[in-house]
């Protein structure tokens, strides 16, 4: 299978493993990994989940509990379609990537020339 290219800039998002456990806790391990499975795929394609059918296709919900579970974490955890922590990541993200690199555009500035010119010449 053909790997497609990033849309964020990292490969990876925090994850408050305490805040992940304590969310996930009562649902079953399929529903759990296909929660987790939901999330990358929301991250990879820079915040934005695929298209329904695209979803269920990546995700290999086949069955009717599968198809349950799926509208049970999008209804819980993807109000909207938006995911609020994975939103905040990206925002965060971001902010640092461009922080960075305005640091680095500084660093490799050159001076303006001074203007020798004074009015001393005349």
């Amino acid at each position: 299978m053909a790997r497609q290219p990033r849309t964020t800039t990292v490969p990876y998002f925090k994850l408050d493993a305490g805040q992940f456990i304590a969310e996930t806790m009562g649902l079953s391990a399929a529903a759990v990994g296909l929660y987790i499975k939901a999330m990358c795929l929301y991250w990879e394609a820079g915040c934005v989940l695929p298209a329904h059918d695209v979803l269920k296709r990546q995700l290999c919900v086949r069955t009717q509990r599968d198809r349950e579970a799926l509208e049970d974490i999008l209804g819980t955890f993807f109000e909207d379609g938006r995911h609020e922590r994975l939103d905040a990541c990206l925002a965060e993200v971001q902010k640092f990537s461009q922080q960075q690199r305005e640091r680095a555009q500084s660093r490799h500035r050159k001076p303006e020339p001074k203007d020798e010119s004074t009015d001393d010449d005349f």
